[in-house]
């Protein structure tokens, strides 16, 4: 009888199909805005709504990647522009981080006040993502991440 080895995510090669993602943290999100003021209240309001939810804040995507590469979140509420890095882009390189390590896609919110591109329409067909236009209440904000929490 041979011996079944589990491979590590850092193990696996490319082609190779692992059995299972490794799942987001259901205990974290991530508010990316480089307003402070909206990062605050989306903050807050999500941690008063969900208080067993830990959530970290960045100031643009570049912060973000760093963020996410340690924190694995399930719910990102990611500004769409931004200096820096914009929330499309941050989106594309946590693909990327996800593909690399195994890791379950998380939910991403893209929120807004401007007309979203036509390019955010292939990411938006997925019903996992989201888009918010500003202006928008902190509640409905948290009501948007417990929503994802539950999928």
């Amino acid at each position: 009888m041979t011996e079944m080895k589990t491979m590590k995510p850092e193990e696996v090669t490319k082609g190779e199909t692992p059995s299972k993602l490794i799942p987001c943290d259901r205990k974290r999100a991530l508010v990316v805005d480089d307003e402070k003021a909206i990062t605050l209240v989306f903050r807050d309001s999500i941690e008063h709504v969900l208080p067993g939810l830990a959530v970290d804040s960045a100031e643009n995507g570049q912060v973000a990647l760093e963020a996410f590469s340690k924190g694995h979140h399930a719910v990102l509420i990611m500004d769409l522009s931004m200096p820096v890095m914009d929330g499309q882009r941050a989106y594309q390189e946590i693909e990327k981080v996800c593909r690399e390590r195994n890791w379950e896609m998380p939910s991403v919110l893209f929120c807004t006040g401007y007309a979203p591109p036509g390019s955010l329409s292939r990411i938006l067909n997925r019903p996992m993502h989201g888009l918010l236009l500003k202006p928008i209440s902190g509640l409905d904000v948290a009501r948007a991440v417990q929503s994802r929490l539950r999928r």
